[in-house]
């Protein structure tokens, strides 16, 4: 099984959420029929060698976390992480989680349900594109199937970002999946992004 890996080049500032973007959709077209992706911000080699999420990734922990659900494959789930466990493990030896409440909890509780039920992630869906004015800031990527589309956004600059989407007019409200609301929405309108709104969660049907 491939595997693939949010890595801490964004925390580096040495790609940005269009080349993040790219990179994700080459390796999907050069996936062998029948096979799948293993997504992570984390695993054992990662997290003792490189560093935890949190240390390698820094406030991008969160939305990557969030896209390792969304793009397809199989989202993995490493050690602790939805414990708020935020150190390196020793590789080799004996090395406690220490289990308690955190607010990663409650977000891959949501994800977990997301990409179990949603009609749009539990079946094949592809994924693609969704051009802004704000390319090298904002993350904007769209998966859908008959069942309908999620659209994901995310800020992965280090400053508020108000940008535009390109859309059809006909979308009049999208459904906020994480915090599950509905907002109206006209592609005229600006779209923010900040340090702590960091990603949006949408839904709409054609």
């Amino acid at each position: 099984m491939e595997t693939v890996a949010c890595h801490e080049q964004c925390s580096a500032e040495k790609i940005n959420a269009i080349d993040l973007i790219n990179l994700a959709l080459n390796e999907l077209n050069y996936l062998p029929k029948g096979a799948s992706f293993l997504n992570f911000t984390s695993n054992h080699d990662e997290n003792s060698w490189q560093g935890s999420a949190i240390e390698r990734l820094h406030y991008f922990f969160e939305p990557l976390t969030v896209l390792t659900f969304l793009l397809p494959g199989f989202p993995l789930i490493y050690s602790g992480q939805e414990a708020g466990n935020y150190r390196r493990l020793l590789f080799f030896d004996k090395d406690e989680v220490l289990w308690k409440e955190d607010k990663m909890m409650n977000l891959y509780s949501k994800l977990v349900r997301l990409k179990k039920n949603h009609p749009v992630l539990k079946e094949n869906y592809t994924i693609e594109r969704i051009d802004t004015d704000a390319e090298n800031h904002v993350l904007a990527l769209s998966g859908g199937n008959e069942s309908g589309r999620i659209i994901f956004i995310a800020n992965i600059s280090d400053m508020e970002t108000q940008f535009f989407i390109k859309c059809n007019t006909h979308i009049k409200k999208l459904k906020d999946l994480l915090m599950n609301h509905s907002s109206p929405f006209f592609c005229q309108y600006p779209l923010f992004c900040s340090l702590i709104a960091i990603f949006c969660w949408k839904e709409f049907h054609k």
